[in-house]
């Protein structure tokens, strides 16, 4: 409880009490078992507010080669903080995305034929859900398994249809990796790849580790990513 107390106060110190009690409320909405009636407002209220181009100028859509993203963003991912701007150190010494079991099993999967079961990702996974964690949305064994098929059909969609945006894809009868909760609350056209920009200018990978990965493993020269935030730096200079 205390440690949860001393993430909320420094939550409401980086990001104000307003935008806290906004991802707070839009959370309980999100992840309530009757959220359905609710759909509706939030989605109203992320595309009058939230994806405002006019709010929100430095949102945009860029293509880019996929290996030139190679470390995650030290800020995670939270999608109330779509076009913002931060500053501090969040951008310095990032994880690279080498040492996510998620991105080298995929390589694994797709460039030596791995099964599954074999490599880090699911072995990982698995350990945890039989600890009674849950992961990646899976509880058991046969969910991680259909999970792990999903990643697969989201693989030969790319391979049959080419690497879509995420309004086109919407054209699609099944979007293997389009969860009922990406429909309910995100906006199609920024239903990207996302990545933060450091003050540097370096593309730090924030959302979207699926496709990015795949992109990766089957080395497509350019994919579609929005630009999610940046860094205060970046912008000054």
């Amino acid at each position: 409880m205390q440690h949860t107390f001393k993430r909320l106060c420094t939550a409401i110190k980086r990001d104000g009490i307003i935008t806290v009690v906004l991802n707070i409320v839009t959370f309980i909405l999100l992840k309530n078992p009757i959220k359905k009636p609710y759909v509706g407002f939030v989605n109203w209220y992320r595309r009058t507010f939230s994806f405002s181009q006019y709010r929100y100028p430095y949102i945009k859509v860029i293509e880019v080669d996929p290996k030139s993203i190679t470390k995650a963003s030290g800020r995670g991912y939270n999608i109330c903080e779509l076009g913002k701007t931060y500053a501090g150190d969040w951008d310095r010494d990032c994880e690279t995305l080498q040492s996510d079991d998620l991105f080298t099993s995929i390589k694994q999967r797709y460039t030596e034929s791995i099964e599954w079961k074999e490599t880090e990702f699911y072995k990982r996974n698995l350990k945890e859900i039989r600890e009674g964690k849950e992961k990646y949305g899976c509880r058991t064994e046969k969910e991680l398994k259909q999970r792990c098929a999903d990643i697969d059909a989201l693989c030969e969609s790319i391979q049959q249809n080419g690497y879509l945006r995420g309004c086109d894809r919407q054209s699609l009868k099944n979007d293997p990796m389009n969860e009922t909760t990406r429909k309910n609350y995100l906006n199609n056209d920024i239903d990207e790849v996302k990545v933060d920009l450091s003050r540097d200018g370096e593309l730090l990978h924030a959302d979207g580790s699926h496709r990015l990965a795949i992109a990766k493993a089957l080395e497509l020269e350019t994919i579609p990513v929005l630009i999610f935030r940046r860094h205060k730096q970046f912008i000054t200079k």
